[in-house]
């Protein structure tokens, strides 16, 4: 048996989003490449107790000591694994960087896109489409399954409720992590002229929101009448709030963890319509959810699901041309 995975570590794989990015990645890879798909993500991340990844547990499966092929790294500080996948040449190129019993990822980038058509693999534009949907659709089915602490709350906070209109406003880390200069939004008032052009959309609805700014509830407050929020302080995966990353430092308050699996399930799947942030965080919840009825959220354009899988739009020519 011969595997491909991804293993979550500190500083380089980003918050939840981010993560899920590599996750489907590296599974469309495990595909492409005929290998079985592995999760390695220590404990130290305080989300394992409430998600279930056991069937693809690293530790569950017997796998070759980590510590004896670190070698087999396939991306590290000077490569990744669109720059690997553009620079092979030959059949040769393909069996040297991928012909290995273990193979360990642990890039956030969408790169299995650019083994479409590729010569030395049967990997055609229909496969790509038909796989990597299925694939993000599976995430809490399959891959990540939320516990029934995660489930119970998701049910307290929806309560039956449908035709919920979901929310991701991002605003920036400078607002989870302090002294961290990264920030999208800079004031309430452009926070309150955003949700109010959400409101003129969709009045009288229910509306879910999800923020990595606690004051964005009290803002949504004065326009709707219906609102579902996990009144918790937001915390970034991949940081704490003093912004202390690595060994020695716990990363993420664990009480507060939930709320970040907690949102992101039900802006995925309790919601019927949704405007996002151009977050990884809110573009996995989209390619998720099975409902075509995905706007941005600062411009109200209607998203193509197929174009959302890649973030980073000078790739989307590769998948422009199929649409």
């Amino acid at each position: 048996m011969k595997y491909i995975g991804i293993e979550y570590i500190y500083h380089k794989c980003g918050g939840l989003g981010d993560r899920l990015c590599g996750l489907v990645n590296i599974i469309m890879l495990s595909k492409i490449l005929k290998k079985k798909f592995f999760i390695k993500w220590d404990e130290s991340d305080n989300v394992n107790k409430y998600i279930n990844f056991k069937k693809f547990n690293y530790y569950n499966l017997n796998i070759t000591d980590l510590e004896k092929i670190k070698n087999n790294y396939l991306d590290n500080k000077d490569t990744n694994l669109i720059k690997i996948i553009g620079e092979i040449k030959n059949i040769k190129d393909m069996d040297d960087i991928f012909d290995k019993d273990v193979l360990i990822c642990y890039s956030n980038q969408d790169s299995n896109r650019f083994f479409i058509n590729n010569e030395y693999i049967n990997f055609t534009f229909d496969n790509y489409k038909n796989n990597i949907f299925n694939v993000f659709q599976s995430i809490y089915t399959k891959y990540l399954k939320p516990n029934k602490y995660i489930l119970k709350k998701v049910n307290e906070l929806v309560k039956n409720k449908d035709n919920i209109v979901g929310i991701q406003i991002r605003c920036g880390d400078c607002y989870m992590v302090k002294n961290h200069k990264h920030k999208i939004i800079h004031n309430e008032k452009d926070i309150y002229n955003i949700l109010n052009s959400v409101k003129q959309l969709n009045p009288n609805k229910t509306i879910f929101i999800t923020s990595d700014y606690e004051k964005v509830f009290d803002i949504a407050k004065e326009l709707f009448n219906d609102i579902i929020y996990y009144d918790k302080k937001p915390v970034h995966c991949d940081m704490n709030d003093q912004g202390f990353i690595g060994k020695g430092d716990d990363p993420v308050d664990s009480d507060n963890v939930d709320k970040i699996l907690i949102d992101h399930y039900i802006l995925s799947n309790c919601c019927s319509k949704l405007y996002i942030s151009g977050s990884n965080f809110g573009r996995t919840a989209a390619l998720i959810k099975k409902s075509e009825e995905i706007y941005h959220l600062f411009s109200k354009k209607k998203l193509n699901k197929l174009l959302l899988v890649s973030k980073l739009n000078k790739y989307n020519n590769l998948l422009k041309k199929y649409i």
